[in-house]
């Protein structure tokens, strides 16, 4: 007798983090329990407990449309999962017209599985890890100090930056890439607050003086969020004004907001984007971010 397809509960949320920590190693998992509680997980149930699970999330702008995340130990139960998840009508794949599958390249057992499922290549996006030491941080502090004598003001972000860092936001939206796995941002100004003040959230802005063309205004945002053990931290985003770009603005930025956030105990750093985005990509390097294998997006038509 075959394994049982079955709603994700909490007893189950052990051996998912095992199977992400498998699936994805080295990677931070996602809020696993939340999934669970909002009824977006089904696993496949055998004699010896979940052999796999499929958790399926939104895709911004794009309603009808849903990521999906497998968790499996073998192919075969990779492909179950697939099957049991994006069945029209069943527990996740109800009102859904178009389903995407994001792995690394390097996943080997992923990658067969979208192939057999019939997913089509649609996008690569990439990732990137700093780990600092002293030496990194000399560095990167001088680059952000080259900033001052350009007429630029690198600082953290408090409340009172809210306003003006939502509207710098929204005016940079149209330039983001989109793709199923790197959606463009959509803050309001609510998002935007719980982004500088929220606990672990942090955000940092280079404000351009006259002389620098920016009049004074914010020109550049960078969000991050600290993991709870307050040694590694992801970059949310990073935004720079249309008028104010090929300066060298965002990687003066994003060096201070290393070096402030390593000052506080901080030493890893992951960032990503679309492959797209070279721009950020070359921001990355000149900060000595080390990329990691591609994402690929694999999408398909549901039924």
């Amino acid at each position: 007798m075959g394994p049982t397809v079955d709603a994700a509960s909490p007893a189950d949320l052990e051996r998912l983090l095992a199977l992400w920590a498998a699936a994805f190693p080295g990677q931070p998992a996602p809020d696993l329990a939340r999934a669970l509680d909002e009824g977006r997980a089904v696993v496949l149930r055998g004699p010896d407990g979940v052999t796999a699970a499929a958790l399926s999330s939104s895709v911004d702008a794009r309603p009808r449309e849903r990521r999906l995340t497998l968790l499996a130990a073998d192919l075969e139960s990779w492909l179950d999962a697939e099957r049991a998840a994006t069945t029209p009508g069943g527990r996740l794949g109800a009102g859904v017209d178009y389903w995407h599958v994001t792995v690394r390249e390097d996943a080997a057992l992923s990658l067969e599985g979208v192939r057999r499922a019939g997913y089509a290549l649609a996008s690569r996006s990439w990732g990137a890890r700093l780990d600092v030491d002293d030496d990194d941080l000399h560095v990167l502090h001088r680059r952000a100090q080259a900033a001052l004598g350009r007429g630029l003001r690198l600082h953290r972000l408090d409340r009172a930056d809210a306003g003006p860092a939502h509207r710098l936001l929204r005016s940079c939206r149209a330039d983001f890439p989109a793709t199923p796995a790197t959606p463009p941002p959509d803050h309001d100004l609510d998002d935007v607050v719980a982004a500088l003040t929220g606990p672990g959230r942090v955000g940092y802005g280079a404000t351009a003086s006259a002389a620098a063309g920016g009049g004074g205004r914010l020109v550049a945002v960078t969000l991050l969020e600290v993991d709870e053990d307050g040694r590694s931290a992801d970059t949310d985003l990073t935004a720079v004004a249309a008028d104010q770009r090929g300066r060298g603005v965002a990687t003066a930025l994003k060096a201070f907001a290393v070096v402030d956030l390593a000052s506080r105990g901080v030493r890893t750093f992951r960032t990503g984007g679309a492959e797209v985005n070279e721009a950020s990509l070359r921001a990355n390097r000149r900060l000595g971010y080390r990329v990691e294998p591609l994402w690929l997006t694999w999408s398909r038509p549901a039924g």
